[in-house]
């Protein structure tokens, strides 16, 4: 007996050929638009993170391509085998679908974030803004931009259908498979091993795509003795991803007013630490006694004071005046500056602060000053004929620059600090407190309000380190997680424990200003 396949099974096979071919079609333009993810993200450093990023972008889109096919196609092509309706319906989901994928893929450039539940307000409120400032021939523009993406896969659909019967006879779905699946299994296995030992190249990639949840397998691993869970845990702890795309400054909305009738002065020392000014002088206010800049450059540690986040931030923040400036000059006041040094004064005028004159050819800044906030960059000369001619009537801060070092603080400032640590970081939330303005320190700064604050550690960063200063003692940690303790002088210390709830803490504080590439 010869048995031969009904039409309608020579149909449904017919259909899922057709189905295949038309989904490798999609696969293909898929994958080239989320090279835009790509683009928008820092390439790896090493072989081994590049070669993950190209299996992985290729294997994942790819999944997420064949994975709509087998949701949303496949289904019917058994139960409503029709190829005129597959066809059209086929189109539609593909051309919706590539859709979705570049409007994820522009989100994720412009954002750092993918559709999901969380971001879902946030993606109303950028849609409505959006869709408010379009004009009529815009919206005409997109409409018609979206059906003839829809008309291109009308014709892909019916080309693949008429050419079907030549389709069938080429035996290259085996190994178009086979190489997904070997790439998709090369992605989980390296992911598992990077995410095992932390290696940043690959595991710094987990959210560049969308519905990515790569392989952990951290509980196999430790079942079977070939990880310690205790240890990956506290070396996770530690790790800081400093590759960011952008950052959350503030991290929500702040809304206060300083007091009008208010004025304080910064002062930023730039010389030599021994000079000549009687610090003893009772014009001098209260000392800081430890007091650290924790910078790489002097331009570095104005910045740090005046937007209070460390150095790894101030790429980010170019377009951004301090939210210190910004709240002063929203109440109705007016910030104030000088510097003779053309850099730094190119700064303060990019914020929208008032220059100040000297008063002669020697140099000297005016003692007298009006309501507001004055920032002068001075020498140790002009420091202290203001503070001698000032004689504590003003309110000021007084510090020096000088990277990476213990530095001299005054300020007759009610301030309430004695012994604890304090660095430029707390400069800012600290003015702000004292021009009246009651908001919470961690909103826009990884440093405190002096004049009520009560932490007794530092957190900042050189370079790719984190910097911890914390009991006498400084924690540099590394973006892999490892780390080295050191005495404040700066001497190896080996004989005390790593604090890795404190450090833990620490970092979490700089984390939240951060959004991931």
């Amino acid at each position: 007996m010869i048995l031969t396949e009904t039409p309608k099974r020579q149909l449904v096979s017919k259909l899922v050929t057709w189905g295949h071919w038309f989904t490798l079609c999609n696969i293909i333009v898929a994958i080239c638009i989320a090279g835009i993810y790509l683009f928008s993200s820092a390439l790896p450093e090493t072989a081994l993170g590049l070669f993950y990023l190209i299996a992985n972008w290729f294997s994942h889109i790819g999944f997420l391509t064949f994975f709509g096919f087998v949701i949303f196609m496949l289904p019917l092509c058994y139960l409503l085998p029709n190829s005129r309706f597959l066809r059209a319906w086929g189109s539609t989901v593909a051309a919706f679908g590539l859709a979705f994928l570049a409007f994820d893929a522009l989100l994720y450039t412009r954002h750092g974030l993918h559709f999901s539940p969380y971001s879902a307000e946030f993606i109303r409120q950028q849609t409505d803004t959006v869709l408010a400032g379009l004009k009529f021939h815009q919206i005409i523009f997109l409409l018609v931009s979206f059906f003839a993406w829809l008309l291109f896969q009308l014709l892909v659909a019916n080309s693949l259908w008429q050419r079907i019967e030549r389709l069938q006879k080429l035996k290259i779905g085996l190994p178009i498979s086979f190489g997904f699946v070997t790439l998709f299994m090369f992605s989980h296995i390296v992911h598992v091993w990077a995410d095992a030992n932390l290696y940043q190249p690959v595991v710094k990639q987990d959210n560049m795509f969308p519905l990515s949840y790569p392989a952990t397998a951290k509980t196999l691993l430790s079942k079977y003795g070939l990880l310690d869970i205790e240890q990956y845990r506290t070396k996770k702890t530690l790790q800081f991803n400093n590759q960011f795309e952008r950052i959350s400054y503030p991290k929500s909305s702040l809304f206060c007013a300083t007091n009008p009738d208010k004025k304080a002065v910064l002062i930023l020392v730039d010389d030599a630490l021994e000079t000549h000014i009687e610090r003893s002088s009772p014009a001098f206010g209260k000392m800081l006694p430890q007091h650290f800049d924790l910078s790489t450059s002097k331009i570095a540690g104005i910045k740090t004071a005046l937007y209070g986040l460390p150095e790894v931030f101030h790429a980010n923040l170019s377009n951004k005046s301090p939210i210190l400036l910004q709240l002063i000059t929203a109440s109705g006041q007016q910030v104030f500056s000088y510097s003779a040094d053309d850099t730094v004064a190119a700064f303060f005028t990019q914020h929208n602060t008032v220059p100040v004159q000297t008063q002669s050819e020697s140099g000297e800044i005016p003692a007298a000053v009006n309501n507001g906030l004055y920032i002068l960059h001075v020498n140790a000369s002009q420091a202290e004929q203001w503070i001698q001619e000032n004689n504590g009537s003003t309110p000021f801060l007084m510090t020096y620059l000088n990277p990476d070092t213990r530095v001299p603080a005054y300020t007759n400032l009610p301030v309430t600090i004695s012994n604890e640590l304090t660095s430029h970081q707390d400069i800012a939330a600290t003015l702000i407190n004292y021009m009246g303005c009651a908001i919470q320190d961690n909103l826009h700064s990884t440093g405190e309000n002096l004049l009520s604050g009560a932490r007794n550690w530092i957190v900042s960063n050189q370079q790719n380190k984190i910097i911890i200063l914390h009991n006498q003692l400084r924690t540099e940690v590394d973006p892999s997680g490892n780390y080295q303790l050191y005495n404040l002088d700066g001497s190896p210390q080996n004989n005390v424990e790593l604090n890795i709830p404190l450090l833990g803490q620490a970092i979490k504080l700089l984390s939240s200003f951060s959004q991931a590439k």
